[in-house]
């Protein structure tokens, strides 16, 4: 039985992405740049969603799994994120979901991961390497935190069924590893029976859970810093919550935005946009800067946007800043 104890929400770097492209000039040096980064997040969040579906429709299985979707821990000085974790008092599963198309081979001799497509042979960063650190760093985690030393299975999933995977014959025993998502199934099958010696108690499978949870750090980065863009290439004004056009109007009358592209009319289309500038600028906002990003004149007006939303705040007065959580309510 699978059992979710962390959802899979959409990735902060996915939507400061999304939020980027939308906010660069046209003839910006490094939207094609951000526009190819967007197309691989969103082709890997997609193939996270799909290992997620298959994990929540598949036949019960025997034993109680907990799972953990997109966990990010801290080990001493470095952090490690893992795509998907299950947890039982047997043992523990990791996994590396990967979304590729065409035919991907694994070469035990180099060392190398290629996938092959209409675009040619392209080398790509080995997954068998990268889910082999992820074990290493959660083992060296668990001790830390006094644990038993449960076996650790590690496994890197093709979300895609047409997805072709081939390798040498040296590697043939490295393939043990890897497989496709329709798969996993039969493979949680196998380990169950493999492996059916318990290595927690109820008290401690409880505990670890609360401990994975609690000790999950959300990644936050600066994705202007990132790419090397200026706070002031960022094109201001409210997003169009029907054509995705900026300069959305605010109507004195109504209090309602509309759009002069479009035509279309909002109540809250200024929190999408609040939520933007969380995602580029700054998790906090005072009230100039409100008014600055928005493109709204009125001191009052942005007071009332921002205290309806019932944020926290910090300061008072003119030191006034609103703390901005993603996502942000009631976003369109």
């Amino acid at each position: 039985m699978i059992q979710v104890k962390k959802s899979r929400g959409i990735p902060r770097n996915l939507l400061q992405l999304e939020a980027l492209l939308a906010r660069l000039p046209e003839a910006h040096p490094k939207r094609e740049e951000i526009r190819e980064e967007l197309f691989k997040r969103r082709s890997g969040y997609r193939g996270e969603r799909t290992l997620d579906f298959i994990l929540t429709t598949m036949p019960p299985t025997e034993r109680r799994w907990h799972t953990f979707h997109d966990i990010r821990l801290q080990q001493k000085r470095y952090a490690f994120q893992i795509d998907t974790l299950l947890l039982s008092i047997h043992c523990i599963v990791l996994m590396e979901v990967k979304n590729f198309s065409g035919e991907v081979h694994f070469d035990s001799g180099s060392y190398q991961f290629t996938r092959t497509n209409n675009k040619g042979v392209q080398r790509f960063s080995n997954p068998l390497f990268q889910v082999q650190r992820q074990q290493t760093q959660l083992e060296a985690w668990l001790d830390y935190h006094n644990f038993p030393p449960l076996p650790v299975i590690s496994i890197v999933v093709f979300s895609s069924s047409h997805t072709i995977i081939t390798t040498n014959q040296a590697a043939h025993a490295q393939a043990i590893s890897v497989l496709h998502a329709e798969a996993l199934p039969e493979k949680l099958r196998e380990i169950e029976s493999k492996f059916n010696k318990p290595w927690l108690s109820t008290n401690q499978a409880s505990s670890l859970i609360s401990l994975l949870l609690n000790n999950h750090q959300e990644l936050s980065s600066n994705c202007l810093k990132r790419y090397q863009i200026h706070p002031a290439d960022i094109l201001t004004g409210v997003t169009c919550t029907a054509c995705q056009r900026l300069k959305m109007q605010k109507s004195l009358k109504s209090k309602n935005w509309r759009c002069p592209h479009c035509g279309h009319h909002s109540k809250n289309a200024h929190i999408a946009s609040l939520q933007d500038y969380a995602l580029l600028i700054d998790p906090s906002i005072s009230n100039s800067e409100a008014r600055h990003f928005l493109e709204v004149d009125s001191q009052a007006t942005a007071r009332r946007m921002l205290t309806s939303l019932q944020l926290k705040v910090e300061g008072s007065y003119k030191n006034r800043r609103y703390l901005l959580p993603i996502p942000l309510p009631g976003a369109e």
